[in-house]
């Protein structure tokens, strides 16, 4: 990490990124502050940074950190980006941060995660590290009826079938979070 670009804490934030003077870091120098995202007040950082160097008036983001998912790169739009954070922070205190995060790896983006989650278009099963766990969550919801204890029929039900069958119709296993979500 270069000189000047101390890493703080994640707070509350959704994303943080390092946003850079671009003037100065071209006449050598690494001038630029780490910004919370969402941000009330976007403009007023942008200006900070801006002003840290004189005949600014570009800046790119050097450095970012997200524990959701979120990615940039360095010429990122700002404003689109806080908005971005700002509906995913509604999402995340929606739903939680494991199953957005689940989400996200079933959809590859955050925006379609977003979108999935905002239409409550999703079911999803936490505790689930493989097929059978799958298969064994979807048997105990009632997915295929109900089955009473005790049912003679029970110790034949294949759970890895069941949840492999489950994967292939759209369930996706999210091993760090241990949650199997389905979108759409």
């Amino acid at each position: 990490m270069a000189k000047g670009m101390d890493k703080m804490k994640m707070t509350d934030s959704v994303m943080r990124i390092y946003l850079t003077n671009l003037a100065a870091y071209n006449a050598g120098h690494l001038k630029g502050n780490w910004v919370n995202l969402p941000c009330d007040d976007i403009q007023a950082e942008i200006d900070k940074v801006l002003a840290m160097y004189p005949k600014s008036e570009e800046l790119f983001i050097t450095d970012y950190e997200s524990e959701c998912g979120i990615t940039c790169g360095e010429y990122e739009n700002i404003y689109k980006l806080n908005e971005l954070c700002e509906e995913a922070e509604d999402i995340l205190n929606d739903v939680g941060e494991d199953v957005f995060q689940a989400a996200v790896y079933a959809l590859d983006t955050v925006k379609e995660a977003i979108n999935c989650l905002r239409k409550g278009d999703y079911t999803y099963f936490a505790g689930i590290e493989s097929d059978d766990d799958l298969g064994q969550a979807a048997v105990d919801e009632g997915l295929f009826g109900e089955l009473p204890d005790e049912h003679p029929l029970s110790g034949y039900i294949d759970y890895e079938a069941i949840g492999r069958d489950m994967r292939l119709s759209g369930y996706v296993i999210h091993s760090e979070t241990s949650i199997a979500i389905c979108c759409g």
